[in-house]
């Protein structure tokens, strides 16, 4: 029996009648999968003639007025987009009175691109990948849609133009998903070797300049490509690809010095008298090595003077914080407080754009074998926006465990606090007598400079040895008064003034 099929969208050149697709769903078609160079989800019911190609989507069994709201839908948001094929005609097939219709579209048969690695030559393979790139960006920053990433996802026509196969759009993962395709084919693209790696970075760069205005999304992905799993063979490949994602980006993950004995020092946030406590302090211990974790400013009045203060530190380290980053190019990092854009804004229009440069310049994060330094967490690939804290702490010696490192040294959460694994078990502490011997991983933080949140007023800062692993933990007395004195000065909201004074 000749199914009863009533077209609802046409393609652009109404090239296919109902008796087309009736002829690709009876004898003419065969399933297709496997060597057909299409993979469907189990629930797609896949034909093809060889010329066309037809999607059955058996997943969906709708009311009649349901499935045309369906294809309704599906065709709008296709045309809003603007990545499939015009040539895509969308249809039901009718069956038996009572029974629900069936889904589907037809279109030319195209040549997906996991089928082109073996026929065309490795520049241009990179060339096209370099536009899925580029139309993946584009989708998400547009209509906030995510494209499957997936090679048998996207398709060449006969002219070259680039288009998406999947009827499906998905939520954005954009940062995750990015550097997870690229390390996907390191993996399974043979003929991607380190010339060519090198080639997509650069183009894989270009795309992500041209659609974003915050160059560290460069860094994010750079960097998370490079602790992306791969096989020994394949790590000059990917070492090209990554310093090339970088280019001017690059940055150097060592610490400019080190020392048996280090400060730790976190979250300055703009509060001059705490930081100059802090820094006569360890003078006076004769201890000039540091590690200053993010957010030299934000919150306080004195970002010029905290900044020429550090500087002035030859043997200190510094990573970024999201106050710093936010500062820097302008982009507030969503969630923050309005108190926390109040100051942002604030900060931005006093310091020069030499400070702003600095700032702009500080590294995400700092490595050495056994240790990572950054703001946020280790978890983070942003590196500066999630949190260390009662919830997360498990995971995050999972990923030092993962990661074959020891110690995390962390700030943004403002709390003087260890977490710790010692022979399986977790916890936390806030004393430091002989935990970090114990301990196969540790996460450190060393409170806030500028503004702590544990209840108590004070310059907050570690000590740690890193040969005997012991460590102390401080709360320095200030001239907390002049930093209040000068908020208010500045025209503040006091609820800061009010936080500081408290600790919160």
């Amino acid at each position: 029996m000749t199914p009863r099929v009533e077209i609802l969208v046409a393609d652009a050149a109404g090239r296919y009648t109902p008796a087309r697709i009736a002829a690709v769903l009876g004898e003419g078609g065969q399933r297709a999968g496997g060597d057909s160079g299409y993979a469907g989800r189990p629930v797609t019911e896949l034909l093809t003639d060889g010329e066309d190609f037809i999607k059955l989507r058996t997943e969906y069994r709708l009311p009649e007025r349901d499935a045309r709201l369906f294809i309704d839908g599906a065709a709008q948001r296709e045309a809003a987009v603007g990545v499939h094929s015009p040539d895509r005609c969308w249809f039901l097939i009718h069956g038996d009175e009572g029974e629900t219709p069936l889904i589907g579209n037809i279109m030319p048969r195209l040549q997906a691109l996991d089928r082109l690695a073996g026929e065309m030559a490795g520049d241009c393979l990179v060339e096209h990948l370099c536009t899925v790139v580029a139309m993946y960006l584009r989708v998400a920053r547009e209509h906030e849609l995510g494209l499957d990433l997936s090679l048998s996802n996207f398709a060449l026509e006969e002219d070259g133009t680039l288009r998406y196969l999947d009827d499906q759009f998905y939520p954005v993962a954009e940062l995750a998903a990015l550097p997870e395709f690229l390390a996907a084919l390191l993996r399974t693209q043979p003929w991607l070797d380190a010339r060519l790696a090198g080639l997509l970075g650069r183009g894989v760069r270009e795309a992500l300049l041209a659609r974003e205005d915050d160059r560290h999304v460069i860094t994010v992905v750079a960097e998370t490509l490079r602790g992306a799993f791969v096989a020994e063979a394949l790590r000059e490949a990917r070492t090209a690809m990554v310093e090339a994602l970088l280019g001017d980006e690059g940055f150097s993950w060592q610490p400019r010095a080190t020392a048996p004995v280090m400060a730790l020092l976190a979250d300055v946030h703009a509060n001059a008298p705490a930081l100059e406590t802090s820094l006569d302090y360890l003078a006076g211990r004769g201890i000039a090595h540091g590690l200053v974790l993010g957010d030299v400013v934000g919150y306080g009045p004195h970002p010029a003077q905290c900044i020429e203060m550090l500087r002035a530190q030859d043997a200190f380290s510094f990573i970024r914080g999201n106050h710093d980053h936010a500062v820097a190019t302008g982009h507030l990092v969503a969630g923050s407080t309005s108190l926390a854009g109040w100051t942002i804004n604030w900060t931005m229009a006093i310091l020069d754009a030499a400070a702003r440069r600095w700032l702009a310049g500080l590294p995400p994060y700092l490595q050495q074998d056994d240790w990572l330094a950054v703001h946020g967490s280790p978890r983070d690939r942003s590196f500066f926006n999630a949190y260390v804290y009662q919830m997360t702490f498990s995971e995050n010696l999972d990923e030092l465990a993962a990661r074959g490192l020891r110690l995390c040294f962390h700030g943004h959460t403002h709390i003087q606090k260890i977490y710790y694994r010692a022979r399986g078990v977790d916890g936390e502490t806030t004393r430091v007598d002989g935990v970090l011997g114990s301990a196969a991983q540790a996460l450190i933080c060393p409170g806030s400079i500028g503004q702590p949140r544990g209840g108590e007023a004070g310059a907050e800062l570690a000590i740690l040895n890193l040969e005997t692993l012991e460590m102390e933990f401080h709360r320095l007395a200030y001239d907390l008064d002049t930093t209040v004195r000068d908020m208010r000065r500045a025209g503040f909201p006091e609820a800061l003034a009010v936080r500081l004074r408290q600790g919160q």
